[in-house]
């Protein structure tokens, strides 16, 4: 009886760990096995779009989330939650609106918000407010929490890139700079790369996991911060 336990335990585990999330392919390529979903609402964050079904990802992209939205909380409590809008769909592969978001490794977040408005969860099928508003930074754009929410995102996940607008770039250079932080986080800064259609949101990248053998990665960002 006991060697009988032992074996189910055993068959378990390992069942457990076929199990794990399992990115390939790439970025805009690829589909991923086992997802983890993420909840709609927790410490810190809160899921947009909520009727598309597209809260999967890997466990890392999944517990960078959480633990990012957990600490902003810490740091800035009373505030505006994290809003988290499209990773991926349930096994990965192609969904509208996005060229990538296939595997796991992508994730579209809001910025924070001076006045703490939040979007309505089911409502709006576009993010709600723009931070470039006639070629300039909106006056509502939180230079301080959007800073710290990039160096939170490094330090809970392995970032490769996060995509935003160049003037939002360009202006958390100028905050990192003013802040002395520059030099200490060129990493992050160098994270931060321009494209088209993220003034209202930033798109967030992670590299492939280790154990993930068949995920393709993207090519490495060039040196420096890339700022001004």
């Amino acid at each position: 009886m006991r060697i009988f336990i032992i074996l189910l335990l055993s068959l378990s585990t390992a069942a457990f760990a076929q199990r794990s999330p399992n990115p390939t392919g790439f970025y805009s390529a690829g589909e991923i096995l086992f997802a983890w979903n993420l909840k709609l609402e927790d410490v810190g964050y809160m899921r947009l779009f909520t009727e598309r079904n597209r809260g999967w990802g890997s466990r890392e992209m999944i517990t960078m989330v959480k633990k990012t939205a957990s600490e902003m909380d810490e740091m800035f409590p009373m505030r505006d939650r994290l809003q988290v809008g499209d990773i991926s769909a349930m096994g990965g592969g192609q969904i509208t609106r996005h060229n990538s978001h296939q595997n796991g490794l992508d994730a579209d977040l809001t910025y924070y918000r001076l006045n703490g408005v939040e979007q309505l969860p089911d409502i709006f099928d576009e993010f709600s407010e723009n931070m470039i508003v006639n070629g300039k930074i909106s006056p509502n754009f939180d230079h301080q929490r959007n800073w710290e929410l990039m160096k939170s995102l490094h330090w809970h996940g392995k970032v490769q890139r996060i995509f935003a607008d160049q003037l939002i770039k360009q202006e958390l250079c100028r905050y990192a700079q003013a802040q002395k932080e520059d030099e200490t986080y060129v990493e992050v800064l160098r994270s931060l790369r321009h494209v088209e259609d993220h003034s209202d949101h930033l798109h967030v990248r992670l590299f492939c996991p280790e154990t993930a053998k068949n995920c393709i990665a993207q090519e490495e960002t060039p040196p420096g911060s890339g700022c001004p």
